[in-house]
C-alpha cells in the first residue's frame, strides 16, 4: 500500500476488506446524519457538480456510505473504531464535496461504471455488513 497520512495506520488492502462488524450507534450516527443532512439539503446535487445529472448526483451521495466505512476500517485498523474517528472522517467526506477530482467527468464515469449491473448497490450492501 502506498504511504499515507499519519492518521492512517499501515495496512494491507486485504486487511481493510474484513467486515467491521457491529459498530456503536454513536459511531454510526455521525455518518448516517451526514448522509441524511446531505440528502435533505440537496447539497449533494449542487456542490460544484456542474453538468451532473440528478442520477449521477444521487450516485455520488450513495457512494459516500461505503467510502466512509472503508475509511473507518483504515483509520481504526488494529483497534476499535471511535466516535472521534467517524467525526473526523465525516469532516473529510464533507470537504470532498468541492474537491475538483471528485466533481468532474472522470468521477461521473467511475460512478456510472459502479452502477452497471447493480455493482454500486452491491458495494453499499457489502459495506453495511
Amino acid at each position: 500500500m502506498p504511504s499515507s497520512p499519519d492518521c492512517f495506520p499501515s495496512a494491507q488492502f486485504n486487511d481493510l476488506e474484513k467486515p467491521l462488524g457491529r459498530v456503536s450507534l454513536d459511531i454510526d450516527h455521525s455518518l448516517t446524519r451526514f448522509i441524511e443532512t446531505s440528502a435533505a439539503s440537496y447539497i449533494y446535487a449542487i456542490t460544484d457538480r456542474h453538468g451532473w445529472s440528478l442520477v449521477d448526483s444521487v450516485r455520488g451521495l450513495v457512494v459516500t456510505f461505503p467510502v466512509g466505512l472503508w475509511l473507518m476500517r483504515w483509520v481504526s485498523h488494529g483497534r476499535e473504531p471511535t466516535t472521534n474517528d467517524m467525526i473526523n472522517l465525516v469532516v473529510a467526506l464533507d470537504r470532498g464535496n468541492g474537491y475538483a477530482p471528485l466533481t468532474g467527468q472522470i468521477q461521473r464515469q467511475r460512478l456510472r461504471l459502479l452502477a452497471m449491473d447493480n455493482q454500486l448497490e452491491r458495494l453499499v450492501v457489502w459495506y453495511a455488513r
